[in-house]
């Protein structure tokens, strides 16, 4: 194995301890032959879910192949792009249900987010757990940080930042369990790290370590589906 994927797989499993309940975290949970759909899958992010599940089957779905290193197609059992219209027809159309499914900020780039997420509710198999990840509503009154910190500071996010409760009622509705949701999820040791990084951050107007952790940018939900 070469140095790089070497550094990758280190990084996902420090992910696992300091973010306990990042996506990393949740796949290391789930069975590991599991059949996995990864709504919004770049950064490497197929690679990442083989090195944690060799075992699991991965369809993996985006509008382009964004900053993976390591070929989502390479990877995936199999893999689609499509464009940002036809997204969650796309969606629609996968012929499988799945046992886990990964939504990390996705929605926020969707044209139709709350389409899409019924979507997505329709694809989990009874007992299957979806992961959502997306900017927090706070995020509109944070300051302006290359790298995003601002909800306005990533052009690519559609609207304002998903609605938070509206997505508990939606999944309710949907028949899951939420199993884990915060709204601006702040880990111990990452928000401990990012109140001491936010002085060089603040500084230099550049995200570093820690400061999503310190600021609570995500919000996070995980949920079951009951029947």
């Amino acid at each position: 194995m070469n140095f790089v994927k070497f550094k990758l797989k280190v990084k996902v499993f420090a992910q696992i301890l300091l973010r306990p309940e990042g996506r990393y975290a949740f796949l290391n949970k789930i069975p590991k032959s599991s059949k996995i759909l990864d709504v919004g899958c770049g950064n490497n992010s197929a690679f990442k879910t083989k090195v944690l599940l060799p075992n699991s089957y991965y369809v993996g779905i985006d509008i382009q192949d964004y900053a993976n290193k390591f070929k989502a197609n390479i990877y995936a059992d199999k893999y689609v792009l499509t464009d940002s219209k036809n997204f969650t027809k796309e969606i629609i159309s996968i012929n499988e249900k799945f046992d886990a499914i990964i939504s990390s900020h996705n929605l926020e780039h969707c044209d139709d987010r709350y389409g899409t997420l019924d979507a997505m509710l329709d694809k989990l198999n009874k007992k299957g757990k979806i992961y959502l990840s997306f900017p927090s509503e706070k995020t509109l009154n944070f300051p302006k940080r290359l790298g995003c910190l601002n909800y306005y500071d990533d052009p690519t996010h559609k609207g304002l930042p998903p609605d938070f409760n509206l997505i508990l009622e939606i999944m309710k509705k949907k028949s899951l369990k939420i199993i884990f949701c915060d709204s601006s999820y702040k880990p111990f040791f990452l928000n401990l790290i990012g109140n001491i990084t936010e002085i060089f951050s603040a500084y230099t107007k550049k995200i570093t370590y820690g400061v999503w952790e310190k600021w609570g940018f995500e919000s996070i939900i995980i949920a079951e589906k009951i029947n």
